[in-house]
C-alpha cells in the first residue's frame, strides 16, 4: 500500500512542479552543481574550480546531509530538497550532476543537463546490462537517460559499455575525460603534503590504500557491505619485502556504504572528502572491482585487485572484461595478492597499462575541467563555437 501511495504522490507532484517551473525564469548565467546528493566532491568539484574563473557566472552548490561547512568559504549554497532548491534548480541555465538528477523534478525546457558520471573505468555491469536490475533502479536510470543532454566519458570503452549499455543512453557524449582525473596530470606534492598532514603520516612512510567497492544487487538483493578481503599484516609484510621501507595502511569504504570497520594501526579514510587526493598520495592501491583502478592507473603506480568472490559476482552481476584484462594486477585471494606484490614486475605492468588505455581509447589528458567549464560558459553566454563542440563530441 505504501509503495502505491508513493507512486500516486509522485505522479501528482511531477505535473504540478512542471507547471510551477513555467513561471520560473531561467537566468542565463546561472549554474547549479550537485554531487552524491549534496556533497562537495567528484567531477563537479573540479569543474567548479574552473568555473570560478568566469566572474560573470552565478554558480550555486546543492548541499545535503554533510552540511554547508563541507563547502569552501564563499561558495553559494542551497539546501537539497527545499523550496529554494527547486526555485534555484529551475532558474539555472545549466544543471550539473555526477550521478542521477532529482527524480522528483521533471525536466524544464531551455535548460542544459550535464551528467559528469562518477566512474572512470568500465569493469562491472551496473545497470541495464544486468539481468537482476530492479524496478526502482530501472526507473532512476531511465529518468537519467531521458534528462541528460550531455554525458562526459573517460574512454570509448566506457561510452560503449557503461553509458550506452548500462545506462541505456543514446545522447551526446563528450570525450573530455573525467574532470576529477585532471589531478593526476599535475605536480601532486602539495596534495600529498596535505593528506599526510591531515592524518599525521611521516614523510618517510609509504602508503597503501585499500578501497573496496560495495556489492550491488545479486539475485535481486542489494548488499551495502564493504568487504574486508585482505590480511592486513601479511599484505604490509609483502609490500615491505618487495618495495622496502615502512608502510601505513589506509582504508576507505565506498561512498554508498561508509561502514569500514576500524582497526588498530589502520587509518580509516572513509570520511576524507576527496578520493582523488588519496589516490594521488597513495603509493599502492588495493581494491576489488572498483573503477578507481582506472583513475589510479593514470599515475602508473601499482594497483592490485583481490577478487575473492569473483565467480559469484560474475555469475550474479557480470563484468564487461575478464579480471585478467583489468588495468591492475588481478588476484583472487589474499595469498595470491601477497605473491603478486612480492613478484611485482614494473616493466610488465607498465606495458599492460599502456595497452589497456590504448585499447580502451582513453580520453583523460588533464584538460577535462577547463574544457567543460569553457563549454558551460559558452552556453551561458549564448555564444556557441560549433568547431569546439565538434572537437569534443565523440
Amino acid at each position: 500500500m505504501k509503495d502505491k501511495q508513493k507512486q500516486l504522490i509522485k505522479k501528482s507532484v511531477k505535473p504540478l512542479l512542471l507547471f510551477v517551473s513555467y513561471f520560473i525564469k531561467i537566468r542565463p548565467n546561472r549554474v547549479i552543481l550537485s554531487a552524491y546528493n549534496g556533497r562537495y566532491a567528484c567531477n563537479p568539484k573540479y569543474i567548479y574550480d574552473e568555473l570560478k574563473k568566469y566572474d560573470e557566472l552565478d554558480i550555486i552548490w546543492v548541499y545535503g546531509n554533510d552540511g554547508a561547512d563541507a563547502f569552501p568559504s564563499g561558495a553559494k549554497l542551497v539546501k537539497r530538497r527545499t523550496l529554494k532548491h527547486i526555485l534555484t534548480y529551475y532558474s539555472s541555465r545549466v544543471v550539473v550532476e555526477n550521478d542521477s538528477f532529482p527524480i522528483f523534478l521533471p525536466r524544464k525546457k531551455g535548460q542544459l543537463y550535464l551528467n559528469t558520471g562518477h566512474g572512470g573505468g568500465a569493469i562491472k555491469k551496473v545497470g541495464f546490462a544486468c539481468d537482476s536490475i530492479g524496478d526502482v533502479a530501472a526507473e532512476i536510470l531511465n529518468d537519467v537517460a531521458a534528462k541528460t543532454d550531455v554525458y562526459l566519458s573517460s574512454s570509448k570503452l566506457k561510452s560503449d559499455t557503461d553509458l550506452r549499455v548500462d545506462h541505456n543512453y543514446n545522447g551526446t557524449i563528450f570525450k573530455t575525460g573525467m574532470p576529477r582525473n585532471d589531478v593526476f596530470f599535475i605536480d601532486g606534492d602539495e596534495i600529498k603534503a596535505k593528506v599526510r598532514a591531515y592524518y599525521n603520516i611521516d614523510d618517510a612512510k609509504k602508503i597503501v590504500l585499500y578501497a573496496p567497492t560495495f556489492r550491488p544487487m545479486i539475485d535481486g538483493k542489494r548488499s551495502l557491505e564493504s568487504r574486508m578481503d585482505i590480511n592486513r599484516g601479511e599484505v604490509l609484510s609483502a609490500l615491505k619485502e618487495r618495495f622496502g621501507g615502512d608502510w601505513v595502511l589506509m582504508e576507505r569504504a565506498h561512498h554508498n556504504t561508509h561502514n569500514m570497520e576500524n582497526a588498530d594501526g589502520v587509518i580509516n579514510a572513509t570520511d576524507y572528502p576527496d578520493m582523488q587526493e588519496l589516490l594521488v598520495t597513495a603509493d599502492v592501491l588495493i581494491t576489488d572491482y572498483s573503477s578507481s583502478t582506472w583513475d589510479f592507473g593514470l599515475t602508473g603506480k601499482p594497483a592490485f585487485s583481490v577478487a575473492v568472490d569473483y565467480e559469484e559476482f560474475k555469475n550474479g552481476r557480470g563484468f564487461f572484461l575478464e579480471g585478467e584484462e583489468w588495468c591492475c594486477v588481478f588476484t583472487r585471494s589474499n595469498e595470491e595478492l601477497c605473491k603478486a606484490i612480492i613478484g611485482f614486475d614494473e616493466e610488465k605492468y607498465a606495458k599492460k597499462l599502456e595497452k589497456y588505455y590504448a585499447d580502451s581509447v582513453c580520453y583523460d589528458n588533464g584538460t577535462a575541467s577547463k574544457t567543460v567549464a569553457k563549454y558551460i560558459n559558452m552556453l551561458c553566454k549564448g555564444k556557441i563555437d560549433e568547431e569546439f563542440i565538434k572537437s569534443i563530441t565523440e
